[in-house]
C-alpha cells in the first residue's frame, strides 16, 4: 500500500512538472524578438505603440579609436 502511495506521488509531481514546462514553452514561442540593425541601424526598432518607427539603445562607433 506504501509503495503505491509513493508511486501516485511521484506520477503526480511529474505530470505537474510537464505542464509547467509545456506552458513555459508555449509562452516562449509566442514572445517575438525586436529588429536588431533593421535597415542598417544599430538599435533596435520599435515596431508597434507610440514610438513607432524610433531607434532605441542606438550604439554610436567608438570615434577614438
Amino acid at each position: 500500500m506504501m509503495l503505491l502511495h509513493r508511486i501516485n506521488d511521484l506520477l503526480i509531481k511529474f505530470s505537474k512538472q510537464k505542464s509547467v514546462e509545456e506552458k513555459n514553452r508555449m509562452i516562449a514561442n509566442k514572445i517575438k524578438s525586436v529588429d536588431t540593425y533593421a535597415n542598417g541601424t544599430t538599435g533596435y526598432v520599435i515596431k508597434n505603440g507610440s514610438g513607432k518607427g524610433s531607434v532605441k539603445a542606438h550604439l554610436a562607433p567608438n570615434r577614438f579609436q
